[in-house]
């Protein structure tokens, strides 16, 4: 069962690897340990009841130590978590989940308490659709260079890829 829950995290991609290999270490006292003694920090896991422990979890990793860190663990853990291990994509995506996310964990703890009003949060939540706007435009972008780079160099005239065939007829007009 374990197994199949990690491969259900994996499935969306960084951050369930990122997730997965969180629980490899909490898993153990001694991997625990060892990881705490090579990053001097532990890493906290995120959970379903607090939506902002996603940002947490990123800025603890985004740090040059931990990342060492994490590396090593699975330089030395490599049989169990192979398929969880960080490629230097993987940490761009969690670099920019972190930039994504900050803004809204930012807002979050600056509208809770007596003080928050009304006022305030709608402020606050015109700010984070911008925002959000202003990211997702970012991102569509890097997806249709990626798009561009990954089919213009496998469209042939003879390819029968439905992919290739939409690309042709929206790219290369």
């Amino acid at each position: 069962m374990k197994e199949a829950q990690a491969a259900g995290w994996r499935e969306i991609g960084t951050l369930g690897k990122v997730h997965n290999l969180i629980v490899h270490i909490r898993a153990s006292e001694a991997r625990w340990n060892e990881f705490k003694t090579l990053a001097g920090r532990s890493i906290p896991l995120d959970n379903d009841t607090r939506w902002n422990s996603w940002c947490a979890v990123l800025e603890a990793i985004k740090g040059e130590k931990v990342r060492t860190a994490i590396d090593a663990y699975c330089r030395s853990w490599y049989k169990e978590v192979k398929d969880d291990c960080l490629s230097p994509e993987d940490w761009n995506i969690i670099d920019e989940m972190y930039a994504f996310l900050k803004p809204f964990y930012e807002v979050t703890m600056m509208n809770q308490g007596d003080f928050s009003s009304i006022d305030q949060t709608l402020y606050t939540m015109d700010i984070l659709i911008k925002h959000y706007e202003r990211s997702k435009v970012s991102f569509l972008v890097a997806i249709e260079a990626l798009l561009i780079g990954d089919f213009i160099g496998s469209i042939s005239p003879k390819s029968t890829s439905p992919y290739c065939h939409h690309y042709k007829l929206v790219y290369l007009r």
